[in-house]
């Protein structure tokens, strides 16, 4: 988390995202930050009213649909879908007018359909070298994901002049 103080002195603060909760992230108290693969997983998952300032193009990874190797899609029954991003797999699924069930996991996701808890699962893919090794194929991509440079919307408003200031440096590769 990143705080411009009154005295428009930067102060960062090295937290765990996970105790970040979507009401810090909103407030106006904490500006931009950095997200890095944790991050990515808690905007995902909490979706926070913030502003993408940029795209800092590392972390590249997406969020797919794989299915074992072989796997054909019965239409004529509910599709069962291991993630730990429901809304996004729900959302993609609406979009294609599919029924699912969502199946939450937490952790290695890639086993259930090799334990047959799930036909498919939705997740965050690098490499593919995990689908792989469990003999698992990406079937389609949801959406892809990098590092964003973001910050709150109060924030933006009050403190644009140095956010835009950091943003510039963070961007430039300088010290703020």
């Amino acid at each position: 988390l990143l705080g411009i103080g009154r005295d428009k002195h930067v102060a960062f603060e090295a937290v765990y995202v996970s105790n970040v909760t979507k009401e810090q992230a909103e407030s106006s108290e904490y500006t931009p930050g950095e997200n890095g693969v944790d991050q990515i997983h808690w905007c995902l998952k909490t979706e926070p009213d913030v502003y993408e300032l940029r795209d800092l193009g590392i972390g590249k990874c997406r969020m797919a649909v794989a299915a074992p190797a072989g796997f054909r899609d019965d239409t004529r029954r509910t599709l069962r879908v291991a993630t730990k991003f429901a809304r996004i797999a729900s959302r993609y699924y609406a979009s294609l007018g599919r029924e699912i069930d969502i199946v939450h996991l937490n952790g290695s996701i890639e086993i259930a359909p090799i334990l047959g808890l799930t036909d498919v699962i939705v997740d965050i893919v690098e490499t593919g070298t995990t689908l792989r090794e469990n003999n698992l194929e990406v079937r389609d991509t949801v959406v892809p994901i990098s590092a964003r440079l973001i910050a709150n919307k109060a924030s933006m408003k009050f403190k644009t002049d140095a956010i835009e200031k950091i943003a510039r440096e963070i961007v430039k590769g300088g010290s703020v």
